[in-house]
């Protein structure tokens, strides 16, 4: 797209082409209305996530990661954009950071976002198995978000399987479960990077 063109545009025009642009799968043009948007005074959160969503699909994680941190900088209630900033970091084996970033989902009701927090949190804390169960009870509820719901829905039978747990298994009662292994996390992490290839 021409610069001189989207100089010219408003914030509703460029977010709107730039939604248009990401859903015909035209990366370039969406990726340019959302930088020019994001690099304006008061550009709306919506922007910035925008711009996440297609640095992550072009695999510039890092540039990602910044956008989804302005994103929750300018509206710290956009609930996506924290979840998708966690699945960066632990993409990344940041943890720490990741656990931090969906720590505020915690104080949410009994939502799809309140299960992902947690769910991402346990898999941060290695606990694959609440992991699943947390992931997998978001997703009952639904986000709103059917992209984002089969993503962690990926990532949930990515952990349940890291675990070592089926439907059909019952725990042996007199056996300690297992202390989850490195294994299981680079596991996640290789899922998790091919959900950003799509």
């Amino acid at each position: 797209m021409n610069n001189d063109l989207l100089g010219g545009l408003d914030q509703a025009e460029l977010l709107a082409l730039a939604l248009d642009a990401s859903q015909r799968d035209q990366h370039a043009d969406a990726l340019a209305c959302y930088k020019e948007l994001a690099g304006r005074t008061g550009a709306p959160a919506q922007a910035h996530f925008g711009m996440g969503a297609m640095l992550a699909q072009l695999r510039l994680y890092e540039r990602a990661i910044e956008s989804y941190q302005r994103a929750l900088d300018a509206d710290p209630a956009l609930h996506p954009a924290r979840v998708q900033l966690a699945l960066l970091l632990i993409g990344q084996a940041r943890t720490q950071e990741a656990a931090e970033a969906v720590q505020p989902l915690a104080a949410l009701p009994d939502t799809a976002y309140r299960h992902f927090g947690a769910g991402l949190q346990a898999l941060c804390e290695d606990r694959l198995a609440d992991a699943a169960r947390e992931l997998n009870e978001g997703i009952a509820i639904g986000s709103g978000n059917p992209p984002l719901d089969g993503d962690l829905a990926k990532l949930a039978a990515a952990a349940a399987e890291a675990a070592g747990k089926t439907r059909d298994d019952a725990p042996a009662p007199a056996q300690p479960e297992p202390e989850p292994d490195l294994a299981g996390s680079h596991l996640l992490l290789s899922a998790y990077s091919q959900l950003t290839r799509h």
